[in-house]
């Protein structure tokens, strides 16, 4: 089940030392266990790495590879103005639809993100043993990413063809697809249509010699979408 966190993150960290025959080669950050946690008596690697980026706007896609005997991950997210804290603490079966050919692991982080600030993100494992006792790998590799930027759809042009009503004009636009968009509003006049799955739109019983302002603007989510940024032209049949 996925939990939605939003306190900061206060254990102290411990800085463990791999030694070897010529001194220490690695180290890396170990959490103090929380409340309800317990210290390992072996120390376990959490992710060795993760990737951030945008992908809509006001959100960002995390990555990041899998950990044997994992039961579920903890994202940690740090930017300018908040502290290291816990944002989602997701589960193995919940993340199974997000596997990516089994060797890891996206996830779309659904809460909106600034779109001007950068955030940065690292991964726990959690494990939990036989006897309920859950145990924390050391932190992963930070990454660091922001939102995609709006995009308002490029080309946008029109054609007029004959229509099946005497005196009157089929007009039919068209423009440039926008990555990762899910669809797109388009206003004339004093009407507006939504379009899915295709950039083209015709508008029947136009009369010739008409005169009206179109314009296009793109849908990422239902509840994504900036009417303000947009592509506009001017018709005239």
């Amino acid at each position: 089940m996925n939990r939605l966190m939003n306190r900061p993150a206060c254990w102290l960290p411990l800085l463990l030392l791999v030694m070897g025959n010529a001194g220490p080669v690695a180290s890396q950050v170990l959490e103090r266990p929380p409340e309800g946690y317990r210290t390992p008596t072996v120390v376990q690697p959490g992710p060795s790495w993760v990737s951030a980026a945008g992908f809509i706007p006001t959100r960002i896609i995390i990555k990041w590879n899998s950990v044997p005997n994992a039961q579920a991950y903890q994202i940690y997210r740090t930017n300018p103005v908040e502290p290291r804290h816990m944002a989602y603490e997701l589960s193995v079966d919940g993340l199974a639809s997000f596997r990516e050919m089994d060797t890891g692991y996206y996830y779309n982080v659904n809460w909106p993100v600034d779109e001007t600030s950068t955030y940065t993100y690292d991964i726990q494992a959690v494990f939990v043993d036989a006897a309920g006792s859950r145990t924390l790998s050391i932190r992963s590799p930070s990454a660091s990413g922001k939102s995609a930027p709006w995009l308002a759809p490029a080309n946008l042009k029109y054609t007029t063809s004959l229509y099946n009503v005497p005196g009157k004009l089929m007009l039919n636009l068209s423009w440039d697809p926008v990555p990762n968009a899910a669809g797109y509003l388009v206003a004339w006049a004093t009407q507006q249509a939504t379009v899915f799955n295709k950039t083209t739109l015709a508008l029947d019983n136009i009369s010739p010699k008409d005169r009206f302002r179109v314009c296009v603007s793109t849908i990422y989510r239902p509840e994504i979408r900036n009417d303000q940024v947009n592509t506009c032209i001017q018709v005239k049949t």
